[in-house]
């Protein structure tokens, strides 16, 4: 998780559980609630990069990479 604007590195996060639950985020204040995620090598997450906008209480911001494309 990193300050949008300077780049730094301010906390490290495990992602979802297969649930797509994030145990640091159940309730507010949410750790990454306006950082800029970006996805480590070697994870599912790889190359992605996004800020965070929006929080769901207890859902990782990342739970959406392994989710089924609906149509």
């Amino acid at each position: 998780m990193l300050d949008p604007a300077t780049d730094q590195i301010l906390s490290v996060c495990e992602g979802p559980t297969e649930a797509g639950r994030c145990a640091r985020a159940e309730t507010s204040p949410y750790v990454c609630q306006g950082l800029r995620l970006v996805g480590a090598r070697g994870t599912p997450e790889n190359a992605v990069s996004f800020t965070v906008n929006e929080t769901v209480p207890g859902r990782c911001p990342l739970a959406w990479i392994d989710e089924p494309i609906q149509s």
